[in-house]
């Protein structure tokens, strides 16, 4: 199913469908949710082109309620909203914020936020404390890419095209009819990540260090500060994080345009999905769903796993915030024109008050 609306109001409170909302925290998340929908009715009756980005903004928070990855994030993005609410923060800044630390670092080719100094707001101790433990990977990914094809049957793991490199090879046959000509599609293939290596390279850069810092914080605030330590350095190779994929859907994987939903999310067993699209994507050898399969010779297939549920389920949830909301087109045009996406200070620089008014806000409701 291909998601094409550049930006999705968001549904009436009577409305909205939130998974994991277990009756002790549904007046809580409901009374977030409510504040996000009012905000954003206000901004449509005042719209305009200043209200541009907050609309967006607002309909991250909002759609992240749907989006949600369990109770810890519903927990914590309704304090975050509610603080917000009450506190010298605004919608637009937390909204901003979730932008930049949840939802860009998946996004291969987007830029670390400009900050004009690289201090430390005295509330984000956790941001600090994981980027002191950050180690960079290892560049070298071949044994990865070797591994994952073996699994993936070499060929990519959505649409079933051949790698070309492997035919080539004889590492796979391939059928041929009366004239000599394959039956099968053949491509080039790539090694994806479904956690980007860039999030943890050039750290010897201090912004950059404190960027990574800062959204790995953002993620064990929402209940998953585990995948750091599963792919801190070199392994973000590891086999759970990566997928065999043609060309075109990496890229489309990368930009947030292509994200995988499970079928029976809390099934350990099941590894069948649904092909999720987004901005006008499209690929004619892409099914509307897919179960992985490990294709690995038997005596390989106990050490090279199948990618991880856990993980496809965070990148699909950024995926659906992104696509609802308005966020990857608008990460799109700042890329295009070389914007800064950040809370501007009066001199143009990035406001490292506004940032920590958000942490805040985020972090320190419920340490």
């Amino acid at each position: 199913m291909a998601i094409k609306k550049q930006s999705t109001p968001l549904p009436t409170p009577a409305m909205v469908q939130i998974s994991n909302m277990n009756t002790g925290i549904e007046p809580m998340v409901m009374s977030a949710y409510m504040l996000c929908y009012d905000e954003e009715q206000r901004l449509l009756e005042a719209q305009n082109e200043q209200t541009e980005k907050p609309l967006i903004h607002i309909r991250i928070l909002g759609w992240m309620f749907v989006y949600n990855l369990g109770s810890s994030m519903l927990i914590k993005l309704a304090e975050a909203v509610t603080v917000s609410h009450d506190e010298d923060v605004t919608y637009d800044q937390l909204g901003e914020f979730f932008l930049n630390y949840w939802i860009r670092p998946f996004r291969i080719r987007a830029r670390t936020p400009y900050s004009s100094h690289p201090s430390r707001p005295a509330c984000e101790a956790k941001a600090v404390d994981l980027a002191a433990v950050l180690k960079e990977p290892n560049l070298d990914h071949k044994g990865a890419k070797a591994l994952a094809l073996e699994r993936d049957g070499y060929r990519c793991i959505l649409t079933g095209i051949l790698d070309t490199n492997s035919v080539a090879t004889s590492a796979v046959q391939v059928t041929y009819n009366e004239e000599g000509k394959p039956l099968q599609h053949m491509m080039e293939t790539q090694c994806a990540r479904i956690f980007s290596k860039s999030a943890n390279e050039s750290l010897s850069n201090e912004r950059k260090k404190l960027y990574a810092g800062r959204a790995w914080a953002v993620l064990e605030g929402f209940g998953y500060g585990e995948i750091l330590g599963e792919l801190n350095g070199s392994d973000v190779n590891r086999l759970e994080n990566v997928l065999t994929l043609e060309n075109s859907c990496h890229s489309a994987f990368d930009n947030l345009w292509l994200w995988l939903e499970a079928t029976e999310p809390d099934n350990p067993e099941s590894h069948s999905y649904n092909i999720r699209t987004y901005r006008y994507y499209s690929h004619p050898s892409l099914p509307a769903s897919v179960t992985f399969t490990n294709r690995a010779r038997p005596e390989y297939r106990d050490r090279i796993p199948l990618p991880s549920k856990k993980y496809l389920r965070v990148h699909a949830a950024c995926c659906g915030v992104a696509a609802m909301s308005g966020a990857g087109e608008y990460l799109d045009k700042v890329m295009r024109d070389q914007e800064r996406i950040n809370v501007l200070s009066a001199d143009g620089g990035s406001s490292d008050v506004a940032v920590n008014a958000v942490w805040k806000a985020f972090y320190s409701v419920s340490k």
